[in-house]
């Protein structure tokens, strides 16, 4: 897919360590998104940025088109590893199962305890409120 990459400085009082996450914002609030070379630090985006006004507050920024280029970008789609997947579909593993239940095995021997209990109490219950039945 062919992309046209216009650079751009910036102009006025610019200051890299704080501007440029002021700058983003701006130019995201018009739909359009910024972008830095890591190797030669040049701001760049993927549309015409001098068409628009990137303003914070009361200051508006000055932008000049340095240069245009057009570039041939491949799109690469990453698929998580099936290995680290559980069976419910979940693609992290938790520091501490005990908070997510949903993670846990439960044992068929303690599923078979519980229900003996409710089975007991409840025949318990019934028994109760058979004897405590007054006669009519």
């Amino acid at each position: 897919m062919k992309k046209t990459k216009y650079y751009f400085t910036v102009g006025g009082f610019y200051n890299e360590s704080c501007d440029w996450g002021n700058l983003c914002a701006s130019a995201s609030e018009n739909g359009i998104l910024l972008y830095k070379e890591k190797s030669t630090n040049e701001m760049y985006a993927y549309e015409d940025v001098s068409k628009c006004t990137l303003s914070t507050g009361t200051y508006v920024w000055e932008i000049e088109l340095l240069r245009v280029e057009e570039v041939e970008i491949k799109e690469t789609v990453t698929k998580l590893p099936l290995e680290t997947r559980y069976k419910n579909g979940i693609n992290w593993k938790a520091s501490k199962r005990s908070l997510n239940p949903g993670l846990q095995k439960t044992k068929k021997s303690k599923l078979e305890e519980e229900k003996r209990k409710r089975d007991l109490e409840f025949f318990k219950m019934r028994e109760n409120f058979k004897l405590k039945k007054p006669k009519s």
